[in-house]
């Protein structure tokens, strides 16, 4: 037999398994359904598609884009799009794939994997999963700081501690937070920046479209802290995305910061990480379509505001936490009322999203639908608690 025709020997797949980091085969991956049930309420998508009118010139627009060609580089237009909705400059702009792609930039760009230590993030909990998952992927050691309360307020004192005790080089402050739906004070945010200058803090804003209007305008804490960047806080970082508010399958995310720094930034971003229809169709849809996403978020406050009254009176059932996001955390007695709240409602054609894990056991998470599909919500609750 020549040595070409010699079998090849297949490795042995411990072994090939023993080259994983044991901190990645110590996660697991992110998941969902794959076959979600008809009314879908688990994902904090919009549920609405945009009118039609729109969606046939998104199409043409996709017509005339160059398939075989790659994507503009530095996606200029989206990014000026974004810098025009956001009233910045693209140069402060770091447009990635959803807010993924953003995470993964901010610690991407500050792991130190051959150091003796990993560096530490530290991160409320619960808050989006994310967070830690992307930063144990990247070799940084992600410390949780436990929110406050059955309604999970924001403990300053104990994350500034931790901050300082850990020698973190990040917080991840996402507000509204993602699965508790709490919006924090303005002046706690800028108290953690104040207390820890040595330290990236990020506002993450992914929900911030849906806070309470203030001046005509939805809530922000970007509006209300960018003016402090320039002296008291200049290690402000802010995260923002579209998924929320109806183009949850274009990917759009982005970071804004310093100039320096979004030039530094820039650099870990994967080249034509955005593809061309994404970029192309989101900045039609942030420029000369902006009103139906207006439209579609004013009706998903106004509906999960009717439905946040419903579940209140369905104190028996669940217990609604406060939120200012497009869904409502609800707290039912035990965590095995919750598993079998969220057994009914499944055998009812409703997907919302339960929790296996301390803090969280006792909770439903439940994204604002449309109207007919709240009010199936709402009649299912009704029916179980009856």
């Amino acid at each position: 037999m020549s040595e070409r025709d010699a079998p090849v020997l297949e490795a042995p797949r411990e072994a090939l398994l023993e080259l994983v980091r044991p901190e990645i085969r110590a996660i697991r991956a992110y998941k969902t359904p794959l076959d979600p049930l008809p009314i879908k309420l688990d994902a904090n998508e919009s549920p609405f598609g945009l009118p039609d009118a729109v969606m046939r010139d998104l199409a043409e627009r996709v017509r005339t884009i160059p398939l075989q060609r790659y994507p503009d580089l530095e996606v200029r237009a989206l990014k000026s799009a974004l810098a025009d909705h956001l009233g910045t400059s693209p140069a402060r702009l770091v447009v990635g794939v959803g807010s993924d792609e953003s995470i993964g930039v901010l610690l991407t760009a500050l792991a130190r994997p051959r150091e003796a230590s990993a560096p530490v993030i530290v991160v409320p909990e619960p808050s989006f999963v994310m967070y830690a998952q992307t930063a144990r992927v990247l070799g940084l050691e992600p410390v949780s700081v436990p929110l406050a309360g059955r309604d999970f307020g924001l403990d300053v004192a104990a994350t500034i501690a931790t901050i300082h005790a850990r020698g973190a080089v990040l917080v991840f402050l996402a507000s509204p937070n993602n699965p508790t739906g709490v919006a924090y004070r303005d002046e706690d945010l800028l108290a953690i920046a104040e207390a820890c200058p040595g330290t990236m803090v990020v506002i993450d804003e992914a929900y911030g479209a849906f806070r309470p209007s203030r001046e005509g305008r939805p809530a922000s804490h970007r509006r209300a802290l960018l003016p402090h960047t320039r002296d008291r806080a200049p290690n402000l970082v802010f995260l923002g995305t579209l998924s929320k508010i109806g183009l949850a399958s274009l990917r759009i995310g982005w970071i804004e910061a310093p100039e320096a720094l979004a030039l530094e930034l820039d650099k870990v971003r994967l080249p034509y990480d955005m593809p061309g229809p994404t970029q192309v169709l989101g900045a039609a849809v942030l420029g000369v379509h902006r009103a139906a996403l207006e439209a579609q978020i004013a009706a998903i406050v106004g509906e999960r505001d009717r439905v946040v009254r419903a579940l209140a009176s369905l104190h028996r059932v669940l217990r609604p936490i406060p939120t200012e996001a497009n869904f409502v955390l609800c707290e039912a007695e035990s965590a095995s009322r919750a598993a079998e709240i969220h057994a009914a409602l499944a055998s009812r054609g409703i997907q919302v999203r339960a929790f296996r894990t301390s803090p969280l056991e006792r909770h439903l998470r439940i994204t604002v639908g449309r109207p007919d599909e709240n009010d199936a919500l709402l009649d299912a609750l009704a029916a179980i608690g009856a």
